[in-house]
């Protein structure tokens, strides 16, 4: 694991609230637009997203490698359920409504592996939702540039490849741009199976 999310943990939320990087309200309205109960939180790093969930009555599985982020998210809120590993196909949780990955998908290696996963994890008609940041922006540049810093392998993904990859997957998608940095992905299960030619 890095030495930006084991090294910086006790700093890392104070890094993320100074540049705004902390706001979850878009995903907190667009969970609560569908009923839904079980949300897995992927990379969820010390749970500011996971706590407000859980205080909305989610059941939340925040699967993270890092286990100094995810004590810090133990400490948090323990009602959240914690799981130090990488995102799998078979888990030993219930199918999720929805599957979030928040400014997180970018330093995922294997990208198309793990939305296969997140296909594969969610109920019919339950949603993966992706925040995070065009690589084409000037202060995503920057954030990229910091985390190379850190000595943090990252793979950043434009949101045209992103749909496209989805679509293959076999996954309704949807973007929205919140800002130049942010972006908000929205995939939606279509069908159980996987699309002819996926094994």
């Amino acid at each position: 694991m890095s030495l930006l999310f084991d090294g910086f943990t006790g700093l890392y939320d104070s890094f993320m609230k100074l540049f705004g990087l902390d706001d979850c309200h878009v995903i907190l309205k667009e969970i609560e637009r569908r009923d839904c109960s079980v949300i897995h939180d992927v990379g969820g790093g010390t749970g500011t997203l996971a706590d407000l969930l859980v205080k909305s009555g989610k059941t939340v599985y925040l699967i993270d490698p890092s286990r100094a982020m995810t004590t810090a998210a133990g400490k948090r809120n323990s009602g959240i359920h914690i799981i130090n590993s990488g995102y799998k196909r078979k888990l030993d949780v219930p199918m999720a409504d929805v599957v979030v990955l928040k400014d997180a998908f970018h330093h995922i290696k294997e990208q198309e592996e793990v939305l296969r996963c997140c296909f594969d994890n969610l109920c019919e008609q339950g949603r993966i939702i992706i925040q995070d940041f065009n690589p084409k922006s000037l202060s995503s540049k920057l954030l990229f540039m910091f985390e190379r810093c850190c000595f943090e392998r990252i793979y950043p993904m434009h949101p045209d490849k992103l749909k496209k990859l989805s679509e293959n997957i076999g996954l309704n998608t949807e973007f929205f741009e919140l800002n130049p940095r942010d972006y908000i992905y929205i995939g939606t299960k279509k069908h159980c199976e996987w699309h002819k030619g996926v094994s």
